[in-house]
Order: structure tokens, then C-alpha cells, then sequence
């Protein structure tokens, strides 16, 4: 494959390579030629089910029938996640879901879009939309940065949920939250070392992930901590916020 001319022939031979399926380390792997050719392919050593049923590995499965145990077939890699030539003209990868929703198979697809993936995703279509020509220099500056996707988003909703509370506060912890807000309303999430409002929002970020279940464990703080872990905390912290924010004291979390 090292010796491939062209992405087309890497393909048709990593194909017959792993036609019973890919037996190597689980990796993304990115390829591109002198053509203009791009690639992408999922690599991962995956057994069939006896049933594919889309997202039946996510599920809690009746034990006591086989219908639904692995195989002793491995899936070819034809059938896992894969990319050539995407009409946006690019691909990406941080570690970030690449199965589309409308994929035959669920392979990889319960895998969630990182913060890191959106933002790369993000800075080259500002690129692409303005016309530049990406240089290695590009690349060092997107492997650089410091904006947190995630919580700029999110940022509108802490700063709803922060001032749904000013009733239950002193004055002097009124004062203290408005001079937070005068920094967080505008916010763009920059995580840099230096940056104020980062570290306001962590701060504010490590208080929100232990009250969590407060309703619950009102008294054990490591009992909440334990219930919390379970979440996968960056998929669900979206989800969770809103739900804070349409519910206020109602919310059951």
C-alpha cells in the first residue's frame, strides 16, 4: 500500500487487504495524492452480530437468547465509515464521530462530534468562505487554538440561569456575580492561559458538574460525583443546561 501511485489504488488495496476484515490498531486514517485526491477511512477491528440492527450495542439485550451474539466474521472494511473526494473539498478528524445518519451500518456512528473536530471543522470553512489558501503555518495556528466551542455556545445559558438566581443571592454576592457577567456576556470562549472569563468559566463549570443530583444526595457531594460520571459529561452538558434553564427549580437534575 506504501507503494500506491494514487489514493484510488491505495484504496483497492487496502480493500483486498482487509476484505475478511481489518485486523491492526483502531485508527483514523486520512490520504491524499499529487492529484488532488482526498481520503478517509475508518480502521477498526470489528466482529459482526448475528443481527445488524443499527445501534443494537447501545442497547440492554435479552441474555437469554443468542439471536443477538458476535460472529466469527469481521466486518470488511467496505462497510466501515469512509470518505473520497467529500464535496466540501476537505477532511478532518480530533477523535470526532465521521458516520453520517443516514449510514447503512452503525459502525462508529455512536462516536460524538468532539469540541476540538467542531472547531476545526469551523476555522477551515471561515478559511474556505474567505478565499485563503491554507499554509502549514494554518495548520500550527488550528493546532494552537484556544477557543472552546462548547462553552461559547452554551455561554447565553449560563448567563440566563446566573441571573434567574440574583433573588437568592447578599448584595455582596450580587455585586460579585455582575462583575462576572461583565465578562462573560461577550465571551467568545477563549481558553487561553491568560484568559479572565476562562477561568470563570471552569470555576463556574466545576460548581455545575458537583451540584448536579443535588435533589437526590443533598448531603454527599462524592455520592453526586459518583451518579455524574456516568454521563458522558460533554455530550450531555448541552442537554443538561437547557434542561436547567426550561425547568429552573423543576428540573431533576
Amino acid at each position: 500500500m506504501q507503494e500506491s501511485a494514487s489514493v484510488p489504488e491505495f484504496i483497492t488495496k487496502m480493500e483486498e487487504m482487509a476484505k475478511d476484515g481489518y485486523k491492526g490498531v483502531a485508527c483514523n486514517l486520512q490520504v491524499a495524492d499529487n492529484s488532488g485526491n482526498i481520503y478517509y477511512q475508518l480502521l477498526a477491528p470489528m466482529m459482526k452480530r448475528k443481527v445488524e440492527t443499527p445501534y443494537l450495542g447501545c442497547r440492554v439485550l435479552d441474555g437469554r437468547t443468542s439471536k443477538f451474539d458476535w460472529t466469527d466474521k469481521m466486518v470488511p472494511i467496505t462497510e466501515l465509515a469512509r470518505s473520497l473526494n467529500p464535496k466540501k473539498g476537505y477532511t478532518s478528524n480530533a477523535n470526532n464521530r465521521q458516520a453520517p445518519d443516514h449510514a447503512k451500518y452503525d459502525y462508529g456512528a455512536t462516536q460524538m462530534s468532539t469540541g476540538r473536530s467542531v472547531r476545526i471543522d469551523e476555522l477551515i470553512r471561515e478559511g474556505i468562505a474567505a478565499g485563503h489558501k491554507f499554509t502549514p503555518q494554518d495548520m500550527i495556528d488550528i493546532q494552537l487554538d484556544n477557543i472552546d466551542v462548547f462553552a461559547r455556545n452554551m455561554r447565553p445559558n449560563i448567563v440566563k440561569i446566573a441571573e434567574s438566581m440574583r433573588r437568592e443571592l447578599t448584595k455582596e454576592q450580587q455585586l460579585n456575580l455582575e462583575q462576572a457577567l461583565v465578562y462573560y456576556r461577550d465571551w467568545n470562549g477563549d481558553m487561553s492561559e491568560d484568559s479572565i472569563t476562562g477561568s470563570i468559566h471552569m470555576h463556574y463549570f466545576m460548581h455545575f458538574f458537583k451540584s448536579l443530583f443535588h435533589k437526590y444526595e443533598p448531603e454527599s457531594e462524592d455520592q453526586r460525583m459518583y451518579i455524574s460520571d456516568t454521563y458522558a459529561f460533554q455530550q450531555t452538558y448541552q442537554r443538561l443546561l437547557l434542561e436547567v434553564v426550561e425547568e429552573g427549580e423543576d428540573s431533576h437534575f
